[in-house]
């Protein structure tokens, strides 16, 4: 197969939208539909690579009309004319400097590029996305795992019957209400011991709070706390990892490389939950994983509410 090259001509971006049939609540935020951003890009040669932007101002600070202007703005003059070849070198181009520079200045923005670029490249080079990652190291991954929100009494004890008609091992709860203590002791009163239960908080507490409420909730077995305190809260969080023998989760207080070498400084958590959509894209996101290895700290790969899954080109 002889090589191919084409020039990035034209750049489109436009939104998309999927109701829930129920709302997804957590203490940040309620969701009553999918709003994504879809990045469409088109090559000189016809080439068309799609991508995906979700931003979370409560993750990043950006909001659908930042992520908007970036993307028809700085981020196309970044895009537009540049020459395409194949994987490498794309990856290549969006790990230098200037790639760099706006992907930490707009996380959501650049992923959006970032994946659509990628995809263009996959495409004309008629290679998978995935081989930019390394060696495949499993052909299957199976999913069971469950995410529930801030439902009322009577639609989480549905859920959870259905969770366990499904069979699903691992389940993360969101807490950061008064009746967390109800919820938690319902999930184990359906589900039994077994399953592995995280809860998260979307920084529902002062590090006061969540070393309180965290002690009061061990006896149900914990297997990790997400984000107790608030995203800047990187001192509290330290500080309730030091109180609490639950292992404690970085979320929203992770999304930069900036983020994750403050985090390690303050040794505030054992895990980081890493996701594509507010990590910067693919490259990003594996550089923080790469880190989290290096540096002895867990990781879980999380998908933002209302991304969608796609094969790989």
């Amino acid at each position: 197969m002889g090589e191919r090259a084409a020039v990035v001509e034209c750049l489109e971006v436009f939104t998309v939208r999927f109701p829930f049939r129920q709302p997804f609540v957590h203490n940040l935020a309620t969701r009553r539909e999918s709003r994504s951003l879809i990045v469409r890009i088109r090559l000189s040669d016809g080439t068309v690579g799609h991508g995906e932007a979700l931003p979370r101002p409560y993750l990043t600070g950006e909001t659908e009309a930042s992520v908007r202007q970036a993307l028809i703005g700085p981020l196309a003059r970044l895009a537009l004319g540049c020459s395409v070849v194949g994987l490498p070198s794309m990856a290549l181009l969006l790990s230098g400097a200037e790639a760099r520079a706006a992907r930490d200045q707009g996380p959501a923005a650049f992923c959006g590029l970032e994946l659509a670029l990628l995809d263009a490249a996959g495409r004309l080079e008629e290679r998978p996305v995935t081989d930019i990652l390394g060696p495949v190291l499993r052909t299957e991954l199976p999913y069971d795992s469950a995410v529930i929100g801030l439902l009322p009494r009577t639609l989480l004890r549905l859920y959870l019957e259905k969770i366990r008609r499904l069979g699903k091992r691992v389940i993360k709860l969101k807490v950061g209400s008064p009746q967390d203590r109800e919820r938690v002791a319902m999930v184990r009163a359906v589900l039994g011991p077994d399953p592995a239960l995280m809860l998260d908080a979307n920084a529902a507490w002062s590090a006061s709070e969540a070393i309180e409420k965290i002690g009061a909730l061990e006896s149900f077995g914990l297997a990790a706390v997400e984000q107790p305190v608030g995203r800047e809260d990187i001192e509290g969080m330290a500080r309730v990892r030091r109180a609490v023998g639950t292992p404690i989760m970085a979320d929203e207080s992770i999304a930069t490389l900036a983020d994750a070498h403050r985090l390690l400084d303050t040794g505030a958590c054992d895990l980081w939950n890493l996701r594509v959509g507010k990590c910067g894209g693919v490259l990003a996101t594996l550089e923080l994983a790469r880190l989290a290895v290096a540096r002895g700290v867990g990781c879980q790969l999380g998908v933002l509410v209302g991304m969608r899954r796609r094969k790989a080109a």
